[in-house]
């Protein structure tokens, strides 16, 4: 498949992949919690499934494989570059890891995960890239936002603002990532003991139904509501796998 760059595209986070060990449950926790179906798209080396909310391809299902035992279940977001063998010498030379890639998706393009200097984990891609939309307008059932919580916030900001070409803005308080003008994710500071990490946001219409059904489909809650002023509010949750995400009600 060959396709047209889309600049206007760069920096912006386009794509989130479910990495899973249970196919079958974890089919049936998200299709239950946020109304996703699963489509199935051909591969030269299989079929990639794919959740969709309505008519939107909003996130891809990739099995946990032999050699990468040690990854656990994740979301994983992947920012739109434009070149990544290019990014992958900007993140070594910013202080980073690039953990796995360049590589090639025959048809497609090329892929890396990275790993900025205080653990945080996030892939970059050049293949097509279907439009993000307005995070500030999301649909029930697609995602919506990104975090990075960090160790060292000063630091984190610099390594992307090098590594992506990210600038940083102030939001209440906190640093945002800009892509040009755009707000791609906010930046916060983890508490002692936590590791850096990513989350990603999914819209629902009602918060505290989906904090109920997460725990009767056999998730966790593990912060019930954190309020955003003039934005809306979100939870933090576990799938029965592990897998971490923020259901967010606008509002």
């Amino acid at each position: 498949m060959s396709h047209t760059p889309t600049p206007h595209l760069e920096g912006r986070i386009t794509w989130r992949e479910l990495m899973f060990r249970d196919l079958d449950a974890n089919v049936a926790f998200y299709t239950q919690l946020f109304g996703w179906t699963v489509h199935e798209e051909p591969m030269p080396d299989g079929v990639y499934r794919i959740f969709k909310a309505g008519e939107k391809m909003v996130a891809g299902l990739l099995p946990i494989g032999p050699g990468m035992e040690q990854v656990p279940p994740c979301w994983m977001a992947y920012v739109k570059v434009g070149d990544v063998a290019d990014t992958a010498e900007r993140v070594r030379a910013a202080g980073g890891q690039v953990l796995a890639g360049p590589q090639q998706i025959p048809g497609w393009g090329s892929f890396l995960v990275l790993a900025d200097p205080q653990g945080g984990v996030i892939n970059a891609f050049d293949f097509p890239a279907q439009d993000a939309g307005d995070p500030s307008m999301p649909a029930p059932g697609e995602f919506c936002w990104e975090s990075l919580n960090t160790t060292d916030v000063a630091a984190a900001t610099a390594f992307y603002a090098s590594a992506l070409g990210w600038h940083v803005a102030d939001f209440g308080g906190f640093p945002v990532f800009l892509a040009d003008r755009v707000q791609v994710a906010s930046v916060t500071p983890v508490p002692p003991g936590v590791p850096a990490h990513w989350l990603s946001y999914v819209a629902v219409p009602d918060l505290a139904a989906s904090r109920a059904r997460i725990v009767e489909l056999g998730g966790e809650v593990l912060v019930e509501e954190i309020q955003v002023p003039g934005v809306g509010a979100f939870a933090v949750a576990r799938s029965p796998e592990g897998a971490v995400f923020c259901p967010f009600q606008g509002g």
